[in-house]
């Protein structure tokens, strides 16, 4: 054979290779991501960047900061990602200027239904979570413990109801690239 017909030979199964590993990954992760011991496949409840399911990296692009965020990585290890609570927000996605809201973001007082929807009351610790659950902690809300699932640094503020801006904190130039904090 010629050298052309053995480079095309071995690029078909390096590919071939190729192809299957990234199956057999895909297939691991899904069985890790439903396995009891919470994502991981060992019997620890902390997922590991391993075994993330939900692609979410389209958010990433801009918020860094939720790349390693307790309650992104966990909900993403189970395959849930950022657009089941904020929607596709293709048009946030494509505005340069960020002044376009996410489809769905919620106020304060919103964030335990949103929870709820998910996450049944009566399978929470009652002990803990008793005055939330009955709506005597008013100041209270699931991501206040769970997570700290709130922009770094924000660059816009808008009306949760309206969706239209309040408030910018930033000069023209600057986009709504949010850095970790420095360790």
């Amino acid at each position: 054979m010629r050298y052309w017909t053995w480079a095309l030979l071995l690029t078909l199964t390096l590919a071939t290779a190729a192809a299957c590993s990234h199956v057999f990954v895909v297939a691991t992760r899904l069985r890790a991501a439903a396995s009891p011991g919470g994502g991981n496949g060992n019997g620890s409840s902390a997922p590991t960047t391993g075994t993330l399911v939900a692609d979410n990296s389209r958010c990433f692009v801009c918020h860094v900061n939720f790349q390693e965020e307790k309650m992104t990585v966990s909900h993403a290890a189970r395959n849930v990602g950022c657009e089941l609570c904020h929607g596709s927000s293709d048009a946030h996605c494509n505005d340069e200027n960020n002044i376009t809201a996410p489809d769905k973001f919620y106020a304060h007082g919103d964030v335990n239904a949103l929870c709820y929807g998910c996450h049944d009351p009566k399978n929470l610790n009652q002990v803990i979570h008793k005055n939330i659950i009955a709506g005597t902690f008013d100041r209270k809300v699931c991501t206040d413990c769970h997570g700290d699932h709130r922009m770094a640094r924000r660059t816009r503020h808008w009306d949760k109801t309206t969706k239209k801006v309040l408030l910018t904190n930033t000069v023209e130039s600057e986009k709504m690239v949010t850095l970790p904090p420095a360790k």
